[in-house]
């Protein structure tokens, strides 16, 4: 038996190590599918505020509460994620965060998220991934607007009447993204897709223009 196993494992062993591999990566594959949550709303942060992990269960909860049941599963669940980003970048790992935060800004029209919370000088850099506010509110622009995109979000009952947005500075921007092109041959594609953007804009409309 051992003189076959080692006869095996000469002639077989990459066969069987890349196999083996193949086996783990689709398990793995399997249980990230059954794991993966499909969720009602989608936002980033971007910017260096601390956000302890408390108060982003905090920030969770409190956008849950605006947010409709949009996969109509009967609850409501938001992913509240964070890139982060330093601005003028003091040091070497400074630049370094810059770097990696610039790289997700760079491919943001092909991201999930839709409605960013994100800090006024890296919103610069990528405005022109953003709904213009004359789109969303017609004539009516909110008094709380920093540019023709973007919502100073300190200035919004919103921010003022929910306690969970305290670790967020003043120089935070919130503003919804352009809808991604789709090619027509991906029919269904660019209908999710087409659905998920209506649901944030409401969302973000709920938000912008939130009364205490």
């Amino acid at each position: 038996m051992k003189k076959w196993l080692e006869n095996y494992w000469y002639h077989y062993k990459w066969h069987t190590l890349i196999g083996g591999a193949a086996i783990i990566l689709v398990v793995v594959l399997i249980v990230q599918l059954a794991a993966k949550v499909n969720y009602d709303a989608l936002f980033m942060y971007v910017g260096d505020d601390y956000i302890s992990a408390v108060q982003h269960s905090e920030i969770v909860k409190t956008l849950e509460d605006v947010c409709p049941d949009t996969t109509e599963n009967g609850k409501t669940e938001i992913n509240f994620s964070r890139m982060a980003y330093v601005g003028k970048a003091t040091s070497a790992s400074d630049a370094q965060i810059n770097a990696a935060g610039e790289d997700f800004l760079s491919t943001m029209l092909h991201q999930p998220y839709y409605i960013y919370f994100i800090r006024k000088d890296a919103y610069e850099r990528c405005k022109d991934a953003f709904v213009p506010l004359s789109d969303i509110f017609g004539e009516n622009i909110p008094e709380s607007a920093y540019d023709d995109k973007g919502i100073v979000f300190s200035k919004t009952a919103f921010h003022d009447s929910n306690p969970a947005f305290s670790c967020l500075s003043d120089d935070v921007v919130i503003a919804l993204k352009e809808k991604p092109y789709i090619f027509s041959i991906f029919g269904r594609q660019r209908r999710a897709e087409a659905k998920s953007f209506s649901a944030h804009l409401e969302i973000f409309k709920s938000i912008v223009l939130y009364e205490k």
